[in-house]
């Protein structure tokens, strides 16, 4: 028989579908309590996922008990690859988010879900919408974490949606945030979240000493996250979904670290009015992360002028061309506090 006809022929039969991720980690030898939990997870789907979340928080309870963060982390590697290719639902994501205790593991599954949840026209935002409630949901008890994830995701939106949260967070949460927060790339719509968030808890606090402790911890995630950074170069980008569920998706920009941070000298300003030990250690290092004295770090930085041409403040060099700049965004700014008050 002719060669080229035989190739032919088996060209026009059917293929063996691939297995799916999630199914070749399960070929080798992998412990029980894998095998258990990605039986449940491939029965999850949106439809019936609030009447499996007990069951599924009793397996996942086991599975943390039995397994090490890293071999977690290769079951949510096969779980998402398996998400990408359409072979198990999106919402077998949630059962990470919502029940490891592995802040880094929390924070990689909330971002898959976000961009690989599902969304429909009229609702954009569903895949968030799946995942706020779990910061009010009395039974869980790693929101710290989940909202490290969602802030570290790098999206304005997401942000926006956490204000209503706030209020209510319990010192615990507080304390988780500070060693849960993550990511290598600084978003300007995280710090600028954050800086608003900490003015705002910082005015109470001056009427509810209890609070205190809270802007504590606030002014440490803001450090733990800049800290962590790989580059000290600032992500600007309006939405983090992609652009196939958003037809207005911007493409990012990257921006100097020091350039982005002389365009928040007006919250700085306010930040400093407070006479705040915690807040002013945070402006001092937000204005010089790479500071080398570790003793310098644990004392609190002297109070900055409340003008912004300080003529002793050795960055002032550095930060003379964006004065013009600096002070149109002082207004833009100056009217979103006041409109927080």
């Amino acid at each position: 028989m002719d060669q080229s006809l035989t190739g032919l022929e088996q060209a026009s039969l059917p293929r063996e579908a691939e297995d799916s991720s999630l199914q070749q980690l399960l070929q080798g030898p992998v412990p029980g309590v894998m095998q258990t939990l990605a039986h449940n997870l491939q029965r999850i789907d949106r439809r019936n996922f609030r009447s499996e979340r007990d069951t599924q928080r009793i397996v996942y309870a086991r599975f943390v008990k039995d397994l090490d963060p890293n071999l977690r982390t290769m079951m949510l590697n096969a779980v998402i690859g398996s998400v990408r290719d359409s072979e198990i639902e999106p919402e077998a994501l949630l059962a990470f988010v919502e029940n490891d205790t592995s802040a880094g593991l929390v924070t990689t599954a909330i971002q898959h879900y976000l961009m690989l949840g599902s969304t429909r026209i009229n609702d954009p935002l569903q895949a968030l919408a799946d995942i706020l409630p779990m910061l009010s949901d009395p039974i869980i008890d790693t929101k710290g974490q989940i909202l490290a994830g969602l802030l570290s995701f790098g999206d304005r939106r997401v942000c926006a949606a956490l204000r209503p949260y706030q209020d209510d967070f319990k010192i615990k949460t507080y304390e988780q945030l500070v060693s849960s927060i993550q990511g290598s790339t600084l978003h300007r719509c995280t710090i600028d979240h954050l800086l608003l968030w900490l003015v705002d808890l910082v005015r109470e606090a001056k009427s509810k000493p209890v609070l205190k402790e809270n802007v504590s911890n606030l002014t440490k995630t803001v450090i733990s996250m800049v800290s962590q950074a790989r580059s000290k170069s600032v992500e600007d980008r309006l939405f983090n979904f992609g652009h196939f569920p958003f037809a207005s998706y911007t493409e990012s920009s990257i921006n100097s670290y020091d350039d982005v941070i002389a365009e928040f000298e007006p919250i700085f300003d306010s930040l400093n009015q407070f006479n705040n030990p915690a807040v002013d250690k945070l402006v001092s290092f937000l204005c010089d992360p790479d500071q080398e004295n570790s003793e310098r770090r644990s004392t609190p930085a002297p109070r900055r002028a409340k003008s912004s041409r300080r003529s002793h403040d050795r960055r002032v060099v550095s930060i003379f061309p964006s004065i013009e700049r600096r002070e149109q965004n002082r207004r833009t700014i100056e009217r979103r506090l006041e409109s927080r008050r």
